[in-house]
C-alpha cells in the first residue's frame, strides 16, 4: 500500500531504450521535502525498513543498491528506482538471517550464537559464552536507541567486526 516503482512501457521501448513512468517526489533523505508532503519522516523511515526487511525475509528478492538517490517519496509512497541491481536470498541465507533476526528480537543471544555457528566456520576454538556476551552488549546498545536514531549499518558492522575478531568466517 505504501510502496511503488516505475512501470515499464514496452510499446514505447526498444532494445536500446527503456521507457518508464517518470517518478517525481523527493529523495528519502530529504526530511523537509517529506514534511512538505504532509508526511511524518519517522513513519516513512519505519515503512522503508519494514519493506526492505520484507524484501529480504519474505520475498527473498531485494533491491541491491538502496541509496537515497534510488529511493524517493512520492504521493505518500516510497518509490524504489533503478532496479538494475537486485539480489536473491538463498534458502540457507534466509534461514541464517531469520535465525539472527528472531534471536535479536527475542533477546536470545545464545540462539544468535547458535545461528552464527550453524552457518559459519571457526578458525580457532571459540568460547561461545564470551562471544554471546560480546554480541549481546553490541545489540543492547543499539536496541536502546530510538528507531529513527538507530544506525543499522553501524550495528551490522560491529557484529561483523566481532565475528571477525573471534576468527569466525
Amino acid at each position: 500500500d505504501y510502496v511503488t516503482s516505475p512501470t515499464a512501457y514496452l510499446d514505447y521501448s526498444t532494445k536500446h531504450i527503456l521507457t518508464m513512468t517518470r517518478m517525481t517526489g523527493v529523495q528519502i533523505d530529504d526530511i523537509e521535502g517529506i514534511k512538505a508532503q504532509g508526511l511524518e519522516p519517522h513513519d516513512i523511515g519505519e515503512k522503508l525498513a519494514q519493506n526492505y526487511c520484507k524484501q529480504i525475509l519474505q520475498d527473498h528478492f531485494y533491491h541491491g543498491d538502496p541509496h537515497p538517490g534510488n529511493i524517493k517519496v512520492m504521493d505518500g509512497k516510497i518509490a524504489w528506482l533503478d532496479l538494475g541491481m537486485m539480489g536473491v536470498v538463498s534458502t540457507a541465507m534466509h534461514n541464517f538471517i531469520s535465525g539472527i533476526v528472531n534471536a535479536i528480537l527475542s533477546d536470545d543471544m545464545f540462539a544468535l550464537t547458535d545461528a552464527v555457528f550453524l552457518y559459519c566456520q571457526t578458525k580457532d576454538d571459540v568460547e561461545r559464552t564470551a562471544f554471546a556476551r560480546k554480541v549481546d552488549s553490541i545489540v543492547q546498545r543499539y536496541k536502546a536507541a530510538d528507531f529513527g536514531q538507530m544506525d543499522l549499518g553501524a550495528l551490522m558492522q560491529e557484529i561483523m567486526d566481532c565475528i571477525k575478531g573471534y576468527n569466525i568466517v
